[in-house]
């Protein structure tokens, strides 16, 4: 690649030879790794880098199992190196389609992914508020539920509404189903039945509100059993009989 190109991209570039001997570092791994390019070039790279651990060594990798990587997010963490970056490394072939070393661009995306992780970590949080509407009795929004967190994110989340609810000394809770859509909840049957097994297990009884006849009809249908929970056409009758109860 031709060098004044090299220091105009944005990523950092470096490249090996069959030796692992490095042949190219760009002026951005300076900025991203904090070494000097000219004195890693004619350089083994495991001895420069001081002999890095095995998950940091996806240039080398490359090389020494012929395959090409791709990492969206790789913590890079070692060291001197507090890191996440984005990195694709590739096999380079000669004329004849020889193998005749391997070279990596990586981008720091340290900060855009702390920044994700913050805006997943508040979305999580509001996503799930428990929302007091009568003397120990709360709401949860159903259609609010990021059911596409997958099985353990959404558990650690649920866990974390169970203790809001206890905090809120709460007794009983009302799911309100009625904006929540059938594919949403179909995609995530798993969740679904451990929000009710979950609350069931530390005494908060759970009603259903606003469920409509199309989701009854599917849920029922993939195995969730309301045989033993109340359900209500609306807010209105599932807080008037929860009222009741708590009398």
């Amino acid at each position: 690649m031709n060098s004044l190109v090299l220091e105009k991209l944005s990523v950092a570039v470096m490249a090996i030879d069959n030796h692992f001997t490095i042949t190219v570092a760009n002026q951005m791994c300076k900025t991203i790794l904090g070494i000097e390019p000219k004195e890693a070039i004619g350089r083994n790279i495991d001895k420069f880098f001081n002999y890095p651990p095995e998950f940091t060594r996806t240039l080398q990798h490359t090389l020494e199992r012929g395959e090409n990587y791709y990492y969206e997010v790789f913590p890079y963490n070692w060291g001197p190196y507090e890191k996440t970056l984005s990195q694709r490394s590739v096999l380079l072939k000669d004329e004849n389609g020889e193998i005749a070393g391997a070279m990596i661009e990586f981008e720091d995306i340290t900060e855009r992914y702390l920044e994700q992780e913050e805006y997943k970590a508040f979305m999580e949080e509001i996503a799930i508020s428990i929302i007091p509407v009568a003397e120990r009795i709360g709401m949860v929004v159903l259609q609010n539920l990021p059911f596409d967190l997958g099985l353990d994110g959404f558990n650690n989340l649920c866990a974390r509404a169970m203790e809001k609810t206890k905090n809120l000394k709460l007794r009983s809770l009302v799911l309100d189903a009625s904006s929540l859509p059938a594919v949403r909840i179909l995609s995530s049957i798993q969740s679904f039945k451990n929000i009710l097994a979950a609350f069931r297990l530390i005494g908060i009884e759970i009603v259903i509100a606003g469920i409509t006849p199309e989701v009854a009809i599917q849920v029922v249908n993939e195995g969730i059993d309301f045989t033993d929970m109340e359900t209500f056409a609306d807010m209105l009758q599932a807080l008037e009989f929860l009222k009741g109860k708590l009398k």
